[in-house]
């Protein structure tokens, strides 16, 4: 058995996906295979000779653990920095969204509730314009990052149950 890794160098390793052991290993291959197309070991061999641990369970703790790491240090937009409506003098916006009511929810536009000034025949809730931070914030944040969410999830006959938690909120 060869005692040295192939792969010599410093090297990144991008994949899509989330961070996990299976997605770093399936890279990792392709890596060998592309760096190192005569070596004669696999991923495997490859990790622990580079990690210098003599199990793959151990191979696979590291890399979870570090995967986590990197997990826990990315930036967390705050849930109030998303809608930015509480900033807006509508303090009452993300109770009513997380409760189901919001326009966002319904997606209905009127000119029953118009802005203040009325402006006749001008519509309210359009959700190209009040909805747009939500496109914003998943090119920003949502695709690649963390979003606080002060929630919990509840399985009941096969139904998930959407609770938000008004911990750490102000009184509505």
């Amino acid at each position: 058995m060869q005692t040295t890794s192939c792969l010599t160098s410093f090297f990144p390793l991008y994949f899509e996906g989330r961070c996990t052991y299976s997605h770093f290993h399936a890279r990792l291959q392709l890596e060998l295979q592309r760096e190192a197309p005569s070596c004669p070991h696999n991923a495997t061999a490859e990790l622990l000779l580079l990690l210098n641990v003599p199990t793959e369970a151990e191979a696979k703790s590291h890399i979870e653990s570090s995967c986590q790491k990197g997990f826990d240090a990315q930036y967390e937009l705050a849930w109030k920095d998303v809608t930015q409506k509480a900033a807006r003098e509508q303090p009452l916006f993300d109770k009513q969204y997380y409760d189901g009511g919001s326009a966002w929810n319904e997606q209905y536009e009127t000119l029953a509730d118009n802005r203040v000034p009325y402006v006749d025949g001008r519509a309210a809730n359009v959700l190209r314009d009040d909805g747009s931070r939500i496109d914003d914030v998943y090119e920003a944040y949502a695709s690649q990052g963390k979003i606080e969410c002060k929630c919990v999830f509840v399985m009941l006959e096969n139904v998930y149950l959407f609770l938000h938690s008004h911990m750490n909120m102000h009184s509505y």
